[in-house]
């Protein structure tokens, strides 16, 4: 059976500038333009963005399932990405990411399609955004030249592929005990730990069960590591699943808390830590045979390498 829809890990986008964003040294300094009458077929840009937009205006509850608070000094590259015109950081995330550099911020292109960098703020060094961080203005949003939505698996669904985009922001973040970037997996590393069952970690901003009130904590969540050949059988994904896709999860154990954007990483050493994937689609949450499916990092280190050291330079980083 078709589903409805696939669902993206974290709804995230919206596009017009809809407020005005001061950051003087990494403060906050919001001054809204947005009203609460404001209709929702006025909000534009990516599906997490506008989800989380109208929600904000509607004061509706948050609405993310599972997950367990990391533990203290963990997860240091975990980013929040947030709607610049809105106060609270709680209200105003939509999508997580993942510190890769200074200025640089590795995240799914679903949650950054169809926005300006004006629509943007980046929050990083804190796994309570209730609490004070470290926030930066966007100075570029650079989305993969072939990212896009494949409507054509009547098993899968609609789904992104080629889910990949960087931030970068104007003043470089401040490393620090809070906050360290993350390193990017490399083929040959991933050749020896891509094996089914090895365990890997999932984490964003979310509830901690279904319709709870939004909670400002980090959440993370352990799933085994899924063979493309086992995600492709028909009764999982029937095939869609390319080699810029990774699986992840089982049976209550899948990414559904997390927001899309979101690391998924792998611990070699114990205080050695690798990004392999980013959080991306999954038909339900932790459902039999329908896994998470996140962005096959690997597979886009050289994009990413080459948008970093030339992001004006369309030849060598091709965007959207």
């Amino acid at each position: 059976m078709k589903p409805d829809m696939i669902s993206l890990r974290g709804r995230a986008s919206i596009a017009c500038a809809l407020g005005a964003l001061a950051l003087v040294c990494g403060t906050m300094l919001l001054t809204p333009a947005y009203s609460d009458e404001l209709a929702a077929d006025q909000l534009q840009g990516s599906a997490p963005y506008i989800e989380t937009a109208r929600r904000y205006l509607q004061s509706a509850e948050q609405k993310i399932i599972g997950g367990h608070p990391v533990l203290p000094g963990t997860h240091k590259w975990q980013s929040s990405l947030q709607i610049s015109w809105v106060p609270s950081g709680v209200d105003a995330h939509f999508c997580g990411g993942s510190l890769i550099a200074p200025d640089w911020i590795l995240t799914a292109g679903h949650c950054m399609e169809d926005l300006k960098s004006t629509d943007v703020r980046a929050v990083v060094g804190t796994s309570d955004l209730g609490k004070s961080a470290q926030a930066r203005s966007v100075r570029r949003i650079i989305v993969h030249a072939k990212y896009a939505t494949d409507k054509s698996n009547l098993v899968a669904g609609p789904h992104p592929v080629n889910d990949v985009a960087l931030v970068q922001v104007f003043k470089p973040f401040e490393m620090n005990a809070q906050l360290q970037q993350i390193s990017l997996i490399d083929t040959a590393l991933e050749a020896t730990i891509a094996q089914p069952n090895q365990e890997m970690t999932a984490s964003g901003f979310g509830a901690t069960k279904v319709g709870g009130k939004p909670v400002a904590g980090l959440l993370s969540v352990d799933v085994p590591f899924v063979s493309r050949e086992t995600c492709n059988r028909p009764q999982s994904y029937d095939h869609a699943i390319t080699d810029g896709m990774i699986c992840a999860g089982e049976v209550n154990k899948d990414s559904c808390q997390g927001d899309s954007g979101g690391p998924l990483t792998y611990h070699p050493l114990k205080d050695d830590v690798v990004q392999i994937g980013i959080v991306g689609w999954g038909d339900k949450c932790g459902v039999q045979n329908k896994y998470g499916v996140y962005t096959r990092v690997s597979a886009y280190r050289d994009w990413i390498a080459a948008c970093m050291s030339s992001p004006n330079d369309l030849a060598k980083c091709p965007r959207k």
